[in-house]
């Protein structure tokens, strides 16, 4: 990562730290985001998270992706107030659990 960061901003001490600034804000974004689907009882659409954080939907976007794609959260399939629903993904839902028994 070092590499293209310097070779991006042609090794600019200052471009560097501001971008890994940016870095660390991300993943304080998806932290949050994380934090607040993981908590809710049913989920939460990306209208509901923009709504309890005060950001504009369009900022946080990125980072529902990034999570999804971590493997994080996925999607539950039902749409509420015209938006996905998402819920944090756990490795051993308490329905596996059930049926093993």
């Amino acid at each position: 990562m070092q590499g293209i960061t310097v070779n991006k901003y042609e090794g600019n001490k200052m471009n560097v730290v501001a971008f890994r600034s940016g870095e660390a804000r991300y993943a304080n974004a998806r932290e949050t985001i994380y934090a607040l689907i993981a908590e809710s009882s049913d989920g939460m659409t990306s209208k509901e998270i923009a709504q309890r954080t005060g950001w504009a939907l369009h900022t946080f976007g990125r980072r529902l992706t990034e999570l999804k794609d971590a493997g994080k959260i996925r999607s539950t399939g039902q749409m509420r107030y015209g938006a996905e629903v998402w819920i944090a993904y756990r490795a051993f839902p308490m329905q596996l659990l059930i049926e093993a028994a």
